[in-house]
């Protein structure tokens, strides 16, 4: 991720998205509900989440896993 860390004025890839208004609908409530400023912070931390979960799962071997009410339920995010 060097290029995050580009010098000011550095030329970054751009990237541009078409979604289906739901989706853009759920991105605006992500939006709200993190409180961020911008769509860019969405997306760079759903960027960041997404990494660490593909590093941990498919690098490390690591599963994830959530517990409610003393429940464990693996969680399996479908995305390879």
């Amino acid at each position: 991720m060097a290029i995050a860390n580009a010098p000011k004025g550095a030329k970054r890839p751009r990237i541009n998205i078409e979604l289906p208004d739901e989706n853009h609908a759920r991105l605006c409530e992500m939006q709200k509900t993190m409180g961020a400023a911008s769509m860019r912070e969405v997306t760079r931390a759903a960027f960041r989440l997404l990494d660490w979960y593909l590093d941990r799962t498919k690098k490390q071997g690591y599963s994830l896993q959530l517990t409610k009410d003393g429940k464990t339920t693996e969680v399996d995010l479908g995305l390879l």
